[in-house]
């Protein structure tokens, strides 16, 4: 088992200088994951599982709906299975903030 880390800093777009870093800047972008999967199959790997923890650990931030679905559709293009880990759902106060995967 390999894991390869989906770097959604470097790829945002974002000004991520100093501590105001917002939340946009760790969502999972089309152009961070073709960057991993890049990387990993240089490495020689064939990737076979994208695992989206949502909301995520220790930020708590939950994905937009529109991302979500973007990485579905990523999944479903690159023949990648996609495991939502939403084990933090139950601790999101806000309702109107978390979108499981699985309604989409």
């Amino acid at each position: 088992l390999s894991i390869i880390p989906v770097n959604t800093l470097d790829e945002s777009g974002v000004d991520i200088c100093g501590d105001n870093i917002p939340k946009e800047a760790y969502y999972p972008t089309k152009s961070s994951l073709n960057k991993s999967l890049a990387i990993a199959r240089q490495q020689g790997k064939s990737p076979r599982i994208l695992l989206l923890s949502h909301p995520n650990n220790p930020l708590g931030i939950c994905y937009p709906s529109n991302i979500i679905q973007d990485c579905i559709d990523w999944c479903r293009k690159n023949r990648i299975h996609l495991v939502s880990d939403e084990i933090y759902a139950g601790s999101v106060y806000r309702s109107n903030d978390f979108q499981s995967t699985l309604k989409l």
